[in-house]
């Protein structure tokens, strides 16, 4: 039973099914019946199935396609589909996801008391849907999150987070806005009423 490789996803994102598709054809001179067996090793999560008892006759081909869901880590890994006359091994890379952060819109200087509003936007760049909250940082300090952001993958929203100052914060602020993988700083300005006592 010899296996050749029509087509394998060469390069996914974290999340991303990653499949192998392959025709399996008996060059053999009698019909015969053999398991086709798939491993996924490398980083993350190995993964196996099997298709078995495939009965074949002399010259006849069949397909078998293979897929896992067991990339949620960074890095390479193999697809592997086999028989009890041949092997294949295709690699793969998974290239990392993040919940990517950028401030669109923020106070560049505001007075001691006044809001500071930081519009932010947040993008999926992960092969599935997943969560995350993301979080508002003033010199280190979380101040104001938006809980439980949900994201298809390649999907992109954008919302307001405040941070309130104060006269201790003068005469400037680190802004930060962080997801789980990334983050967006900026500095503002905070201004103090002149003390002319």
């Amino acid at each position: 039973f010899e296996i050749t490789v029509d087509k394998v996803d060469s390069q996914v994102t974290e999340g991303e099914t990653a499949t192998i598709n392959t025709t399996i054809e008996n060059t053999g001179g009698v019909t015969g019946t053999q398991d086709i067996i798939f491993n996924k090793t490398g980083a993350g999560t190995d993964d196996s199935a099997v298709e078995p008892d495939v009965e074949l006759a002399p010259g006849e081909t069949t397909t078998a396609n293979f897929s896992t869901d067991n990339t949620d880590t960074a890095g390479d890994i193999d697809l592997e589909v086999s028989t009890f006359d041949d092997s294949v091994t295709e690699p793969v890379t998974v290239d990392e996801g993040a919940f990517t952060v950028s401030i669109n819109e923020i106070n560049s200087s505001v007075g001691a008391g006044e809001t500071v509003e930081v519009n932010t936007t947040v993008t999926n760049t992960f092969g599935d849907t997943r969560s995350q909250d993301i979080r508002l940082f003033v010199d280190g300090d979380e101040e104001d999150t938006e809980q439980d952001v949900e994201l298809a993958t390649g999907e992109s929203t954008s919302f307001n987070l405040s941070y309130t100052t104060v006269d201790s914060d003068s005469p400037e602020i680190n802004v930060e806005v962080a997801s789980d993988d990334d983050s967006a700083t900026e500095t503002v300005a905070v201004n103090t009423p002149a003390n002319f006592s």
